[in-house]
């Protein structure tokens, strides 16, 4: 028997924001973000949402937060920080276009590798 899927309209949820242009603005970058994620070969199969923003998307959570915590399945090679943000940046002008929003242009701010890479070899899974 397979998980159930939950669907999420976010551009519903992007359009119930328009009242306030910094919350609009902000859902209107997540939704870029998303997209862009979806549209971007490895990172579809391999990146997930997850903290504030997976809260209020899934269940409309108030705890908004004004960052997007991703995290990826991709192995810590190389610099894989600067890969997935370079593959981010070069899809957010395509992202926010498909999407109608051609005068939103932004770049991604940070990656962070957790654990540090100094600590992959110790790393332990715990039960």
């Amino acid at each position: 028997m397979s998980e159930p899927v939950l669907k999420i309209n976010v551009a519903a949820w992007v359009r119930r924001a328009e009242a306030d242009p910094v919350t609009y603005q902000q859902r209107q970058t997540i939704e870029i973000t998303l997209n862009a994620i979806a549209m971007t070969a490895p990172l579809h199969e391999n990146m997930f949402l997850k903290g504030g923003v997976l809260m209020v998307l899934a269940y409309d959570s108030p705890r908004q937060t004004a960052d997007i915590d991703l995290t990826t399945t991709l192995e810590p090679e190389g610099d894989v920080g600067g890969r997935v943000k370079g593959l981010l940046d070069s899809m957010f002008p395509r992202s926010a276009a498909s999407l109608g929003y051609a005068d939103l242009i932004f770049k991604t701010d940070s990656v962070e590798q957790l654990p540090k890479r100094r600590d992959l070899p110790d790393a332990t899974c715990r039960p």
